[in-house]
């Protein structure tokens, strides 16, 4: 037996591994590159080559491998290892898994279709003073197996009315004569065969897929052998497992009843339709064991959870600092599924990014909901909120509290699209201790929207694939009166389009317009310009142009608490913050190209983006650029429906996406393309230039080009 250095007979026993499990199709294995390794050895990299091009990425690839290399976080922590408290991390080659793993490469490119894969590693190299192993995976797919044809026939007879649509299906189907033939798409298709027949009333079919393969011709003939049975109708619907809430809590929800022809798309929506009522950790639908003839016991079966829950979390953004909230809920207020919840967020504004020019904004919200989850419809529900609000909001020098009530009607025609309708009657008080209460008033607003959400992706979580659209109305001062006047138009919609098996392209587009009625067309009177501040466009932050800090892109105009002239003759403003003008129209535009991060597994995004946008407002301004006081009422003037072309500003970056099960966590690096002057201005600096107190501009600062966004991505 050859002894490897150290002692360990590794050599041989990966020559005798490679003997029992290399398989007819595999290339003799190179023992050059393990000559020398022993029980110390690491591997230092894991790399493929691919000769004849490549079907499967690579981190597809090594899921299959139990030898494995450190990351590009693993190799940046052994660079670290020199510290207290950082440990190195070990990759320890073992020749004989290095075998089991080219035994495994091989059986599944076979599995998906490549009959006489060559797969070895002779480019690796050994580096005897690291004692490392940095392995170079050669890999010659071979030509695949290729569909050559397709017939399928009915062992009993599918119902006349359903030829149109088998038609249809047939030209859909996968694994058509020319596709690839593999054994897990062969599964595939006999589900979805299944599937289909089940969705229209065959609640017993069956399909069995034969594939017939000729490795000479590396071709492969398949016969689809479909036996639907009989169409089923529902006879009864057994409902399990419940304890304090009544079945008819639970038969109501569902999509079918007694007499319905059975659909197995059916079963599917009803229990999407019982999770959604919060009252269950467990429901399934199902068919329990029963002959198979024409008609059909549903089984339902329910676990309930606990009638109250209580939840506590907290978060954290750069421009409003740390917040937390909690909720209490009943999940059957006095039965028939009702929720009543009572909840409350607070931002504290503490530990905000101090190198914004957005202020931290602190409030408190509490709500008393009650939903009713059945409104003489399954998929329609209703709610009603009674909320109380306190806002301390310096960026624009407002601090009110607001009381009122809420109540709404939805309607959840598909999974994830939805129609609502809400109204909302609040009064808005304002309190003391701001500088500028003069524009402050109480006032009372009464609004109705009306807003939708349609579309289709392939995952509502992590999409790749479809598209969305968001139009919304609002319609404020019809009824009851209230303090403010309009109508607000807004609509948002997304496209994805897939590049590759592992990138894709985000596109997205968001347009809106505000048309003031009544007293309220006087934008420029102080009074009406404080009550719309939370009503009107803006643009800017994680979910917008980039280039900017939320709200931050636009018009605005520069406030300090205190202005002076120091002791030492130095110019001096205290608490300066900038205030976007907002606008009466919006108009912007993102583009992403999402891809896989190379080293960082498959969780892990890399982003390039481009966004663009603006608002249509504009600060009027003297001749040397100094925005006009407030008080004349000529701050903001809103003369176009949307903002020109010229006039939209561009943000470009890229960013690191981490996918998580509640969105992805996105870290964007944005760069500023076409500032505006005051976008690369200290408002500090330009407080004392609108005060007179400085001569010239303040200095453009290149840095203030940059914005750092930390955000989570919002599920579809």
């Amino acid at each position: 037996m050859v002894r490897a250095e150290g002692g360990a007979p590794r050599l041989g026993a990966a020559l005798f591994a490679l003997a029992a499990l290399a398989g007819s199709t595999a290339a003799p294995a190179m023992t050059q590159p393990l000559r020398g390794v022993n029980d110390s050895t690491e591997v230092g990299s894991l790399r493929f080559r691919f000769a004849d091009g490549s079907s499967f990425s690579e981190s597809r690839l090594r899921d299959r491998m139990a030898t494995s290399a450190p990351g590009f976080w693993g190799r940046l922590q052994n660079r670290l290892a020199f510290l207290p408290l950082v440990p190195r991390i070990r990759a320890p080659f073992d020749p004989v898994e290095l075998q089991r793993d080219m035994v495994r490469l091989r059986a599944f490119y076979r599995d998906n279709g490549f009959v006489s894969p060559l797969i070895d590693y002779p480019a690796s190299r050994f580096d005897p003073s690291r004692n490392r192993m940095d392995l170079i995976v050669t890999i010659r797919e071979g030509p695949p197996l290729v569909v050559g044809s397709r017939s399928a026939r009915f062992v009993t007879p599918l119902d006349p009315a359903l030829d149109r649509a088998w038609g249809d299906l047939e030209e859909r189907l996968a694994l058509r004569p020319g596709d690839r033939y593999t054994e897990f798409s062969r599964v595939q298709l006999e589900s979805r065969l299944r599937s289909w027949m089940a969705d229209r009333g065959y609640a017993f079919a069956r399909a069995d897929v034969r594939a017939l393969v000729d490795s000479s011709m590396f071709r492969v003939d398949l016969d689809l052998a479909l036996d639907p049975g009989v169409r089923a109708r529902i006879d009864r619907v057994l409902v399990e497992g419940v304890e304090t809430v009544s079945e008819r809590v639970i038969t109501r929800q569902l999509p079918f009843a007694p007499g319905d022809l059975f659909r197995a798309d059916a079963l599917v929506e009803g229990q999407r339709s019982l999770f959604g009522l919060n009252l269950f950790r467990v429901a399934l639908a199902d068919l329990p064991d029963q002959p198979a003839d024409s008609t059909v016991t549903v089984r339902i079966r329910v676990r309930e959870s606990p009638k109250r829950l209580f939840t506590a979390g907290g978060g954290y953004s750069r421009e409003n600092g740390l917040e937390v909230g909690g909720s209490l809920r009943h999940r059957s207020f006095l039965g028939a599924a009702r929720q009543l919840s009572l909840s409350g967020t607070a931002v504290s504004g503490w530990l905000a990014s101090s190198g914004s020019d957005r202020k931290p904004v602190r409030s408190a919200d509490v709500s008393l909901s009650l939903r009713q989850p059945y409104l003489f419809e399954r998929r329609v529900s209703g709610s009603g909120t009674l909320f109380a609000r306190w806002v301390d909001d310096p960026n624009q020098v407002v601090r009110y509290r607001e009381t009122g009530i809420s109540p709404s009607i939805l309607f959840q025609y598909l999974p994830f699209r939805a129609a609502q309708v809400q109204y909302s009657l609040s009064r808005a008080v304002p309190l003391g201790g701001m500088q500028d209460l003069t524009r402050i008033d109480v006032f009372d607003r009464s609004a109705v929207s009306l807003s939708f959400a349609m579309g289709r992706l392939n995952n509502y979580l992590h999409p790749r694939r479809g598209w969305m659209v968001r139009p919304g109305i609002e319609q404020a001062g019809l009824f009851l009166g209230g303090g403010v006047a309009y109508r607000r138009l807004a609509v948002d919609a997304t496209g994805l389009i897939p590049i590759t098996m592992e990138s894709s392209v985000i596109v997205s587009v968001t347009a809106g317009r505000l048309f003031p009625g009544g007293a309220s067309r006087d934008q420029a009177d102080p009074q009406v310009e404080y009550r719309f501040d939370p009503i009107r466009f803006y643009a800017g932050g994680s979910a917008d142009v980039r280039g900017w800090s939320l709200n931050a892109l636009g018009p605005k105009w520069v406030h300090a608490d205190t202005v002076y002239v120091a002791s030492d003759g130095t110019p001096t403003s205290e608490n300066a913050a900038y205030e976007s003008a907002g606008g009466l129209g919006k108009l912007s535009f993102r583009t992403e190209y999402r891809f896989p991060a190379p080293g960082l597994g498959d969780a892990w995004r890399l982003g390039v983006f481009a966004d663009a946008g603006g608002v249509s407002a504009r600060v009027r301004r003297d001749a040397n650029g100094r925005a006009l006081p407030a008080a004349a009422g000529l701050v903001v003037v809103d003369d176009r429906a949307f903002p020109a072309v010229r006039d939209l500003k561009i943000g470009a970056g890229f960013g690191l996406r981490y996918l998580t099960p509640v969105g992805a966590v996105r870290l964007d690096l944005a760069w500023k393309v076409n500032p505006d002057a005051l976008d690369l201005q200290r408002p500090g600096d330009r407080a004392l230039y609108e005060a007179g107190l400085l001569a010239e501009e303040p200095e453009r600062l290149r840095l203030r080009r940059f914005a750092l966004h930390l955000s989570i991505d919002r599920a579809f």
